[in-house]
Parts: C-alpha cells; sequence; structure tokens
C-alpha cells in the first residue's frame, strides 16, 4: 500500500531581521515580502521532490496571504506546489505565536519544519519541535545559529530528506544546545548558540558592548567566523 505523501511545516516570524542593530549597525532587513519569496522557493523545491503538503500559519504582516495568493497562480502548478493550508491560529505578535504553530505542526505529524528567522525564532521552534527536524533559514539581524542558506537549494535538501529519498544519517546532524533553570523565577528556557551572564541590572536592548558587563558566557559552539559572543569565544579556544 502506498505511503501518503509527507507533510511539512514552514514557520516564518513575521518581525525577524527587524531588530535595533538596523540602526546601530546598519544590519541588514528581511521584509515581510523577501520572506514571501523565499517561501515560494522553498513551495517549487518541495513540489519538485515528492512533500504532498505544506502547513503555514497565517500572520499580521502578509506574508501567507502573499503566499495563498501565489499558491493560485499558474506558477504554482507549472511547478507542482504542494498542497498549502493556511493554519487559522490565534496571534499575540509575540513569541506565543512561533510555539503555538509548532506545536499545532508537531501534532499534525509533519516530517519536518522549515524555519525563515534569526536566533530568537530558531530557539523557540527547538523548544517546542521535539525530535521533529528544523530545516533552518537566516531571516534575522546577524544570525550565528542559522547560517544564510539559499531558500531553493535549502529546500531541495530538505525535502529529499522529508519524502525519505535521503537517509536521517546523511540528511541531518544533532546541534548541541543548552538549557537554563532558575527555579526561583519558574524560568525553564533553551539556548542554541550561547548563555551570557552579564552584572547589567537592566536588560535595554539585550546589547552588550562594554568588557566589563560581561561576565561568564557557556557557549554550545565558538567559532571565529561566526558572530556575536560566539566569535569572541571562538578567538580564545574553537569548539565547532
Amino acid at each position: 500500500m502506498p505511503q501518503p505523501a509527507p507533510i511539512v511545516g514552514i514557520i516564518a516570524n513575521p518581525a525577524s531581521g527587524r531588530d535595533l542593530r538596523r540602526l546601530t549597525a546598519n544590519a541588514g532587513l528581511y521584509s515581510s515580502t523577501d520572506k514571501a519569496s523565499a517561501i515560494q522557493r522553498l513551495l517549487a523545491a518541495f513540489g519538485a521532490t515528492g512533500i504532498g503538503q505544506v502547513l503555514l500559519p497565517s500572520d499580521m504582516t502578509g506574508i501567507a496571504a502573499a503566499v495563498l495568493k501565489a499558491s493560485q497562480g499558474p506558477g504554482a502548478r507549472d511547478q507542482h506546489w504542494p498542497a498549502l493550508e493556511i493554519l487559522d491560529l490565534p496571534l499575540t505578535q509575540t513569541v506565543a505565536d512561533t510555539r503555538l504553530a509548532t506545536r499545532c505542526m508537531v501534532e499534525r505529524g509533519v516530517a519536518m519544519i522549515a524555519v525563515l528567522g534569526g536566533d530568537g525564532t530558531h530557539k523557540a521552534v527547538a523548544a517546542e519541535a521535539g525530535d521533529v527536524p528544523l530545516l533552518t533559514l537566516s531571516t534575522g539581524t546577524n544570525n550565528a545559529f542559522p547560517e544564510l542558506r539559499e531558500a531553493t537549494s535549502a529546500g531541495l535538501a530538505g525535502g529529499l530528506f522529508a519524502s525519505g529519498l535521503v537517509p536521517a544519517s546523511i540528511g541531518l546532524r544533532r546541534n548541541k544546545r543548552l538549557l537554563v533553570r532558575v527555579p526561583e523565577q519558574q524560568l525553564a528556557e533553551w539556548a542554541l548558540v550561547e548563555v551570557a551572564v552579564s552584572p547589567q541590572r537592566f536588560i535595554g536592548a539585550r546589547a552588550l558592548s562594554r568588557s566589563e558587563d560581561l561576565c561568564e558566557v557557556f557557549a554550545c559552539f565558538a567559532e571565529p567566523h561566526a558572530i556575536g559572543l560566539s566569535a569572541l569565544c571562538g578567538l580564545w579556544c574553537p569548539v565547532s
């Protein structure tokens, strides 16, 4: 009996790539149009590799609406896009939206979740995804965890895995992560890059610019070519 075509989820954070560093460090901007275009390239790649259905959550910036409109056009038919289902979930425009969408996709039995966002978005998805593999695409500001990848080639690789044409032993790798627990604050939070300890009393923009504001760093990886505190640790003691 033939197996049903696999289902894949796509989560695109509308707010990624728009933080303070665009003003302080001339960082790049990923618009909603850019993200919608990347999702369309993913859909074309998924269609070429046998994915049957894609789940995409709704949003307030027009990403899902633009993709849905494109899915009804001749280009989508010519490229054999998978069936697209928009998840109509309650929206708060906070990280809770990302976590809820991830849980819904896991419950639906997706073979993989493609994530378009920055370090924070990927951290939120990873916290809810369990053992569901992630296809990580950087659309944030100066990211350390998700690497810059073209959506078409990344989608082809992910689609080949999700369709069972490439085994997990070849197509996947497991990343390290840190778990921070503060029982007094009922806090249990994952970190995919590093955890920094600072004597600063106020969170502010969560950016450290003075060496005296940094006490300790616990890093999942430390590579000189990365960015942020991970890169500094990579100069002292590189860890892949």
